[in-house]
């Protein structure tokens, strides 16, 4: 009796998450032209770090098509996170005002 695997769909379901909410990030940071928000986007990688965690266990698995879409997300959205801060795109309200700086629309 053999067992029927599963095709690769659900575990796409992570990477497809990862990917719209790094768009809405992304939205979020075009939208808001002040520069700062309650959001620390430094702290992406509370939900990018799963998928990265789930593309590592896909690669070790063998679903390899799988593995490098989450890996890429994972990576790219903990990186999003730490670009848009350092570059002064977005940051935390508490940050920037410690920093002196003004909004960029006032």
């Amino acid at each position: 009796m053999s067992q029927k695997r599963s095709g690769p769909g659900l575990f796409y379901l992570p990477a497809v998450a990862g990917v719209l909410v790094l768009a809405g990030a992304m939205t979020y940071c075009w939208m808001n032209k002040a520069g700062h928000s309650a959001l620390d986007l430094r702290e992406a990688w509370v939900l990018f770090g799963p998928v990265l965690v789930v593309g590592l266990g896909l690669l070790w698995r063998g679903e390899c098509r799988v593995a490098r879409v989450s890996i890429a997300v994972g990576i790219l959205g903990i990186g999003f996170g730490y670009f848009a801060h350092h570059l002064g795109i977005m940051q935390k309200y508490n940050f920037w005002a410690s920093n002196g700086l003004e909004p960029r629309n006032p």
